[in-house]
C-alpha cells in the first residue's frame, strides 16, 4: 500500500503560531484603514457642504469582533442644527429621493465613490501593518 507523508516547514509553523494573536493585530489594521478612508469620505461629502454639519458628524466606531471577524464603521452621527438626522441626510444624498413633499433629489453616490477611491490604499495600509506585526 502506498503512503505519503507531508511535513510543514518550520518557518511556516512559526508564522502560523504568531498568527494566533490576530485579535491584537486586527484592530491596528482597521485603524490604519480608517486613517485613509475617513479623510476621503469627508472630502467627498464636502461637495454637499452647506453648513458643515454633515462633514463634522463623521465618526469612527470602536473596532469590534463578531462571529465573522473584526470590523469597524464610519458613521454619520447626531443631528444637524435643524434637527435632521445626519445619517438620513447622507442616505438621501447617496441614493436620492423620488419626488415628494420636498421635491426630488438626484442620487450622488459619494459613499460608493469613497469606497472605490480608497479600497486599494486601505488594503495596502492593512497589509503593511500585518507585515510589520508578523515580520513578513
Amino acid at each position: 500500500m502506498a503512503s505519503c507523508k507531508s511535513v510543514i516547514p518550520d518557518d511556516l509553523m512559526r508564522q502560523l503560531r504568531k498568527m494566533e494573536n490576530i485579535d491584537k493585530v486586527a484592530p491596528k489594521m482597521l485603524n490604519a484603514a480608517k486613517k485613509i478612508v475617513k479623510p476621503a469620505l469627508k472630502k467627498n461629502v464636502a461637495r454637499h457642504h452647506r453648513t458643515g454639519d454633515l462633514e463634522r458628524s463623521i465618526k469612527g466606531t470602536k473596532n469590534r469582533k463578531n462571529q465573522y471577524g473584526w470590523y469597524t464603521k464610519l458613521i454619520f452621527d447626531g443631528f444637524d442644527r435643524n434637527g435632521v438626522a445626519n445619517d438620513t441626510k447622507a442616505t438621501v444624498i447617496e441614493y436620492g429621493r423620488a419626488k415628494g413633499k420636498r421635491g426630488s433629489v438626484a442620487a450622488d453616490p459619494f459613499i460608493q465613490r469613497t469606497i472605490n477611491e480608497t479600497n486599494d490604499d486601505a488594503v495596502d495600509a492593512m497589509q503593511e501593518v500585518f507585515n510589520e506585526e508578523y515580520g513578513l
